[in-house]
């Protein structure tokens, strides 16, 4: 390094200077050139290096986790800066100050930088500055929580980053991004940002963000449980740090390789590396650091049933985290003046985290309680039906089933609102037909518009390709919700569908589903709540309408997840146009048409069936319509789980439908005996369930299930799991 001598070599090093050689360079070194050029900087009276040069001190002393130091420096050059009026130094170090203030908890301080950039961004013509800005209030959000408005600030940030041709900045707000969505547990619009942000950091050939692009990696696969692929990114970024002198970054992801070692059982490397971690811990005095590995050898020891060792270390960690906690308090309080505000923060997210709690238990309770019995009633009214009936007989089924689907309407409506809020809610990608897809709805809407002599069409775009790759279920039940309530809220005209290609990529293409009617309509004011939960347009709409006032408010969800957006337009008495855009994936081959599925259920023949199910109401109608299949079929009964694997000694069948809420032993525990002590057996076990269900199909699949029947179902849904 060479020395800098004159104010001139200084105001050149410093105007050259690059954040990340602070976090890859040596920092003892680093600090002696920034102090050289602080002294010349004062000796020749040059505020702006001056200002300048503390900012980078500022940013070294964050980076070695001095942050009382940091903080008191913060002040100083802030106070420098705004009595110099040295409006682009302020700009420059505001953001990195109002990350001092996140780290710290500060966020009432943070908050007023924020403002102040904010305030500034009208005047600013530098793209690159009011991107950092918006990474700046992103973090913000991120710290206290804010999901939406974080990923708000975050698309605003890559909005002018992509008018810089700079590739590292680019890069750096697609990696802080992607972990905040990892933070977040939005695993796979975080892949696609990573992957985004690889190309960048690529370009600009710049290694540490090419190597954090790596970490990123590693975080996504950890979080998606393929440890293995997670293992080669983090060891691949370690070798960087190791050799670019970076402790933090790698006693950090050493942490995080520890983590995936454990999940894979991989016992030897576990332990070999908490112990090198452990040492770490002690020769840098970090509380923290001890903690991680404390907590981590609890879950080994864990692990490795070894569960005297496990609660010592447990005890151990509980200690640490008592004392961190002490000292955090105590330097908050007496350093860095934190808020009431922060407290307040914290109290409610932890307030709102434990009521997302007992809600979820609520509705996964009052799910299986509400479905268990339109289960039975929509059953009976299938069983009704293949009678011979009356035609005044016929029309009392027919109603009865109808206020059965439109009973499990609301509750699906209920649960899925829970669902989305609890961030359970998964999509399915899959080639589908657009075409076809309006036409099926079509079909099924046409009755109800022809009920009320209102005219319903269609128009698709010839340019609409016949396969795209997207959650066919999800588009159909955005569309069936719209379409239902344009039927529903007009008295006579039309209601017109129009499907337009608006934009077509190399792999996406987006499609505008536009729909019109010539109903009721709605005023300014009813427009601003229309997609609130459980609001509608007005009081009366509900009393002379129906309905639970979350269809839109789910639809606009759903069409978010979807990565598309949903506008409204409308006057009252005139009518109502609602336009979705969403965007769809091209596949790369083109996709064979094939037929519609066909039900073969004569394999069925003679085969002895296991129903298992705690309500003799849920077995009885379960029976009976299995019999109204296949009439050949052998049908046994079980309580529980105790008495299927009581059963199951003296006589094995072919196919068990298993009950996953039962008592004693439920479907869970039921299914893992079997699969460890008659794995040898040709059984088929087939889950069923009226609960709120977090578990995927596929980790059900891994569970020793071979299909998922959720109640209530359809006669075809019994068909096509059997």
């Amino acid at each position: 390094m060479s020395e800098i001598t004159d104010i001139q070599e200084a105001e050149n090093y410093i105007n050259t200077f690059n954040f990340y050689d602070i976090i890859n360079g040596n920092k003892v070194e680093l600090l002696i050139q920034f102090r050289i050029c602080e002294h010349l900087a004062i000796e020749n009276n040059h505020d702006k290096i001056l200002c300048r040069t503390r900012t980078f001190i500022l940013y070294l002393f964050i980076e070695e986790n001095k942050l009382q130091e940091a903080s008191e420096l913060a002040d100083l050059n802030l106070k420098f800066a705004k009595e110099k009026k040295l409006d682009d130094e302020l700009l420059y170090m505001i953001s990195i100050i109002a990350h001092l203030y996140q780290l710290t908890g500060n966020f009432s301080a943070s908050e007023e930088l924020i403002e102040i950039a904010l305030d500034r961004i009208s005047t600013i013509k530098d793209d690159a500055k009011i991107c950092k800005i918006y990474l700046m209030v992103a973090e913000q959000y991120f710290f206290t929580n804010n999901q939406e408005k974080c990923i708000e600030a975050y698309e605003k940030s890559l909005e002018y980053a992509n008018k810089t041709t700079d590739n590292t900045l680019i890069a750096i707000v697609y990696s802080n991004y992607a972990e905040s969505l990892l933070e977040f547990k939005l695993i796979d619009k975080a892949l696609a940002v990573i992957e985004i942000g690889n190309k960048f950091a690529t370009k600009s050939d710049n290694k540490f963000l090419i190597t954090l692009l790596k970490e990123r990696y590693g975080n996504y696969y950890t979080l998606t449980g393929e440890y293995k692929k997670a293992i080669d990114f983090i060891l691949d970024a370690l070798r960087f740090y190791k050799k670019s002198n970076n402790l933090n970054k790698e006693i950090n992801l050493s942490i995080d390789l520890a983590k995936c070692y454990l999940d894979e059982e991989q016992f030897s490397k576990t332990f070999k590396l908490l112990q090198k971690l452990e040492l770490l811990a002690f020769n840098s005095d970090s509380k923290k650091i001890l903690s991680d590995t404390y907590r981590l050898f609890a879950d080994y020891y864990e692990a490795k049933k070894q569960y005297q060792l496990a609660y010592d270390y447990l005890k151990k960690y509980n200690a640490i985290e008592a004392i961190i906690y002490n000292e955090d308090s105590e330097n908050k309080i007496n350093n860095l003046q934190i808020t009431y505000e922060v407290k307040t923060i914290k109290q409610e997210r932890e307030h709102a985290e434990k009521m997302a709690r007992i809600k979820h238990d609520f509705l996964a309770n009052m799910s299986h309680e509400i479905r268990t019995p339109i289960n039975s009633i929509l059953g009976i009214c299938y069983l009704l039906q293949q009678d011979y009936l009356s035609d005044k007989q016929k029309q009392y089924v027919k109603r009865l089933n109808f206020s059965g689907e439109n009973l499990l309407g609301i509750i699906n409506d209920v649960l899925d609102i829970s669902k989305i809020e609890a961030g359970k809610f998964n999509l399915i990608l899959e080639p589908f037909s657009i075409t076809q897809l309006i036409k099926n709805t079509h079909e099924l809407m046409q009755l109800k518009s022809e009920e009320k002599e209102i005219q319903f069409k269609y128009t698709i775009d010839k340019n609409i390709s016949q396969y795209y790759i997207g959650d066919m279920n999800r588009v159909n039940q955005v569309l069936l919700n719209l379409i239902s309530n344009a039927i529903k809220f007009t008295k006579s005209g039309t209601v017109d569908l129009e499907v337009t290609l608006i934009k077509k990529e190399e792999q996406t293409a987006t499609i505008l589903f536009k729909l019109s009617d010539t109903g009721i309509g709605m005023s300014e004011a009813q427009l601003q709540k229309i997609f609130n939960e459980y609001e509608q347009a007005t009081d009366s709409t509900q009393v002379k309408f129906g309905g639970t006032g979350l269809g839109l408010s789910i639809a606009k969800k759903l069409v978010e997840l979807m990565n598309g957006k949903i506008e409204v337009e409308s006057k009252e008495n005139i009518g109502t146009t609602f336009k979705v855009y969403l965007p769809f994936e091209i596949p790369e081959n083109e996709i064979e048409k094939t037929e519609k599925e066909v039900y073969h259920l004569d394999n069925l023949s003679d085969k002895f069936i296991l129903i298992a199910d705690d309500i003799e109401e849920n077995r009885t109608v379960m029976a009976e319509l299995i019999l109204s299949i296949n009439p050949s079929v052998q049908i046994a009964f079980a309580e529980n789980g105790n008495a299927v694997l009581e059963f199951i000694k003296h006589q094995i069948p072919d196919i068990i439908m298993l009950d996953l809420d039962m008592p004693e032993l439920n479907g869970f525990e039921t299914v893992n005996y079997i699969q460890q002590h008659y794995k040898s057996h040709p059984m088929k076990l087939i889950a069923c369930t009226a609960s709120l269900l977090t578990l995927s199909k596929d980790e059900l699949l891994e569970l020793g299930f071979i299909n998922l029947l959720q109640k209530p179902f359809t006669i075809k849904q019994l068909m096509s799991v059997l």
